[in-house]
């Protein structure tokens, strides 16, 4: 280890395992003394030791070994783990565990597809994420930028293991004279922790309660239709094999199994993701009236500006979200300072907190 990042390791080694329960033993000057959780059913009076300062290749040497340790208790690889205590990154590994993948290695194809599949679900998160919508139609630049920090560690041995680096204690985004647009790369992990726990947890298990409205509601803000469909691709490359997805950050891990995935039990999340995008871009025709309550204009040359009115719906006072172009926001600007109404007529998507209008037909001033 690069004694420059020693104590750097050293601070999130502590970090990583107080977070996961071990708690301060009786130490000394120099060492912390950390007493491991019961579950991990270590012999009586383990403890792991970590220097108060670290100092020079010997206090490097020494938090190596400690890193070597910790990767035995926890069945983590080197490589799993220096991500999360270097950079504070987490690591997404992704296995693959059938009888042809049994020695660590798989078909060339099968591969490819894996891996394409995985990089669609990590985009398209990164876009959920960004859009807060359940259906992009178009890829923001943060999306890529997020998924181009994300990087292919060494595959583990026994069966087929992927291990992504996915960026976390950072900001991802550009930067803009107009409207500087970041999105925290630790919030796309958990969107796609979030879904990969929905899915294994419900949808995999063909319980029909995800067919009602309360479960789809209740789920918008977990659910899309882009990632839902990668996650049924990523289903069918692992066909009749059963997909392990096993998360280390700094401050937790989460490891969810999709269970064997059967025909009948695929057939079920392909249908499932066709049924939410259908549900998810259903229009509904709307004639409201309202005051602006937020206005931005990101980049005024591709002539495309965001407004939200609030207005009354069904009795009930919602958000009404519309991309307009520059004419239409300079009017819509104008009646914002004037503390005027405006109503909007068009189509409309339902999603979770607001109304997003898809097709504008008139925007009027009143």
């Amino acid at each position: 280890m690069n004694a420059a990042l020693a104590p750097i390791a050293a601070r999130n080694l502590r970090q990583f395992l107080m977070s996961r329960d071990w708690e301060e033993g009786q130490g000394s000057d120099r060492f912390l003394a950390l007493i491991p959780p019961s579950t991990l059913e270590l012999p009586t009076g383990y403890s792991l030791v970590l220097p108060h300062s670290v100092e020079g290749t010997d206090g490097a040497r020494f938090i190596d070994r400690v890193v070597d340790t910790v990767s035995e208790i926890y069945g983590k690889t080197r490589a799993q783990l220096e991500p999360v205590l270097m950079q504070a990154d987490s690591v997404l590994a992704l296995a693959l565990d059938d009888d042809h993948t049994a020695n660590g290695t798989i078909e060339l194809q099968r591969f490819e597809s894996l891996v394409e599949k995985l990089r669609r679900l990590l985009l398209h998160s990164a876009a959920f994420v960004v859009k807060e919508d359940p259906v992009v139609d178009h890829v923001p630049i943060e999306a890529q930028l997020y998924l181009d920090r994300c990087r292919f560690l060494q595959t583990a041995v026994g069966s087929f293991v992927a291990n992504v680096q996915l960026p976390a204690n950072r900001e991802i985004g550009f930067d803009s004279r107009i409207e500087p647009m970041r999105v925290q790369a630790s919030a796309v992990t958990d969107r796609v922790s979030d879904l990969i726990g929905v899915v294994t947890s419900t949808i995999l298990n063909q319980d029909m309660r995800v067919y009602r409205d309360e479960f789809l509601q209740s789920n918008l803000d977990l659910l899309s239709a882009n990632t839902l469909e990668d996650m049924s691709g990523l289903c069918q490359t692992g066909a009749n094999a059963t997909l392990l997805f096993d998360f280390t950050g700094l401050d937790a891990s989460d490891t969810f199994s999709s269970g064997p995935l059967t025909y009948d039990r695929r057939a079920f999340l392909t249908e499932y993701a066709k049924f939410f995008r259908s549900r998810v871009t259903e229009n509904i025709s709307l004639d409201v009236d309202g005051y602006i309550v937020e206005l931005r204009s990101r980049n005024p040359k591709r002539n495309r500006n965001y407004i939200v009115i609030q207005a009354r719906i069904g009795g009930e006072w919602s958000a009404v979200a519309l991309t307009i172009n520059n004419a239409l926001y300079e009017i819509a600007a104008k009646a914002h300072l004037e503390t005027r109404k405006i109503r909007i007529q068009g189509a409309a998507r339902r999603m979770k907190t607001q109304y997003k209008i898809t097709d504008l037909l008139q925007l009027t001033v009143l």
